[in-house]
């Protein structure tokens, strides 16, 4: 099934922000709706710009990963939205056991990992304060998450029955009533501390608390640098705004004439370009101060320059802690060092991977051989894969 959307918030500048940030994070440890742009027509009268949106519901589940829709769970907003009533205690039983036991104790971290996907919960947080979003799992609202209710992993390994985020209304992000000049709000070491929080079963307090284990602390981190480094880097995001920009710009300015407001009507089209920048201008900036914001709320040492070399760049790709978006040749990532990094090299068909080389004795590989190696650093330095 799917889900019409006029934007929301976003409905009278771009209508994009939402299907943007699905786009760009797609991949990451979460669901992500797949989208598209299209014109509604109600018995032959226009109607105006939508985005058709897949609908998160059991049957989508069922869809993406084969698992029985009759064993999917999920909650929204804190409420039950698909399974039986029974299975709200479920949920009840994950938050309360993660948002107020003792998680600095790894046996009681351990028995959390077995309810909730932590990779998947570090993720969507990571995203979430990146895009600067303000109406949000902070807020406790437009939050989602699902599980199978009986554990089956023959059709996938996704039904172990954890929990799992789902990613939905991003339009109230990326500075939508600030003109995308909000890149340097600082909504991280607030959000991890805060106790003004509001509404039950806010999702917050479960990272709150889930950040007193060590283990997550640096999975966090860990997802925090590979969103900025990976995901919502500036010539990405600009790459598939300039692509969507494309989509929307020649329809959402008759939209807006046929909707209003009015005084958007007078200069539709610059008015919605302007947006574009505005999102544009936004995430040019938002992964250094970002990154500045990690390493103040958790007393970090200054991130270390690692710098990604390719040889043979058409003969292979590069990728980081298992993530689904290539490195690019010449990336300057920005880590810290004690997280770990691990590194994989995928040659193309018919070429071969020579091995990993660094520039410092700091940089240690573990086997500079392994298509998939790990490596500690201290200081800057370059890493070299070869491929032939």
């Amino acid at each position: 099934s799917f889900t019409l959307r006029s934007g929301g918030n976003d409905s009278i500048f771009g209508k994009i922000r939402d299907p943007f940030t699905a786009n760009v994070a797609t991949g990451l440890r979460f669901e992500t709706a797949q989208n598209m742009p299209v014109i509604a027509f109600i018995n032959g009268e226009y109607w105006g710009v939508y985005t058709l949106n897949e609908e998160y519901t059991d049957k989508y589940i069922q869809y993406h990963y084969g698992i029985d829709d009759n064993n999917v769970v999920m909650i929204k907003n804190g409420e039950l939205d698909e399974g039986e009533a029974a299975d709200f205690a479920l949920f009840e039983e994950m938050y309360e056991f993660i948002a107020w036991e003792a998680m600095e104790d790894p046996e009681i971290y351990a028995q959390a990992c077995e309810m909730l996907d932590m990779g998947s919960f570090a993720d969507y947080w990571a995203v979430q304060l990146f895009i600067a979003n303000e109406d949000g799992p902070v807020d406790n609202n437009n939050w989602q998450m699902w599980r199978a209710r009986e554990k089956d992993v023959s059709t996938h390994a996704y039904g172990d029955a954890k929990w799992r985020m789902m990613l939905f209304d991003g339009d109230y992000t990326a500075g939508i009533y600030s003109s995308g000049d909000n890149a340097n709000w600082d909504n991280v070491g607030p959000t991890l501390t805060t106790t003004d929080l509001s509404g039950d079963y806010n999702p917050t307090w479960m990272l709150q608390n889930l950040l007193l284990s060590e283990e997550i602390k640096q999975l966090f981190i860990q997802a925090c640098c590979d969103v900025a480094n990976v995901y919502f880097t500036p010539s990405r995001t600009a790459d598939i705004l300039k692509e969507m920009t494309d989509q929307y710009l020649p329809y959402v300015p008759d939209s807006l004439r046929r909707f209003g407001p009015q005084w958007v009507t007078w200069d539709a089209k610059n008015h919605v370009k302007n947006n574009m920048k505005a999102i544009e201008k936004f995430y040019k900036t938002r992964a250094s101060n970002f990154l500045s914001m990690v390493q103040d709320a958790f007393e970090l040492d200054n991130p270390v320059v690692v710098n990604i070399k390719i040889k043979g760049r058409d003969k292979g790709e590069v990728f980081i802690n298992g993530r689904s978006v290539e490195v690019v040749n010449n990336a300057q990532l920005r880590l810290f060092a004690g997280v770990p990094l691990t590194i994989t090299a995928v040659p193309e068909q018919g070429a071969s991977f020579k091995g990993w080389s660094t520039s410092h004795k700091t940089a240690v590989l573990e086997d500079a051989s392994a298509l998939t190696t790990q490596v500690t650093f201290e200081r800057m330095f370059s890493l070299t894969a070869t491929f032939e």
